[in-house]
């Protein structure tokens, strides 16, 4: 599995990637680490991607996930959102 992280001087216990296509078990247009929930893919296939990356990049807990809208759209982090809020971006208060 591939990924891109920032070359950034930020403390320890903050990190950031940006995932790629590689690694995933998605097929047809979906092919590969697909990631989207909201898209069409088999829910299923999207579950096992999710898994993937997050024993991958090693990430502890539960991870709440949005629906990329590709708009201006931030929702603030919370500890269970009940359902994938439509928005490109959270942030922690």
């Amino acid at each position: 599995m591939k990924w891109i992280e920032p070359d950034w001087p930020a403390p320890a216990r903050v990190r950031a990637l940006s995932t790629t296509r590689d690694g995933g078990v998605s097929e047809g247009v979906f092919a590969g680490l697909n990631l989207g929930a909201h898209v069409g893919d088999e829910p299923a296939r999207v579950e096992v991607n999710r898994a993937r990356l997050q024993q991958a990049a090693t990430i502890p807990g539960t991870l709440n996930w949005l629906n990329q809208v590709h708009g201006t759209a931030v929702h603030p982090v919370s500890s269970d959102y009940g359902c994938a809020p439509d928005a490109d971006a959270a942030c922690a208060r």
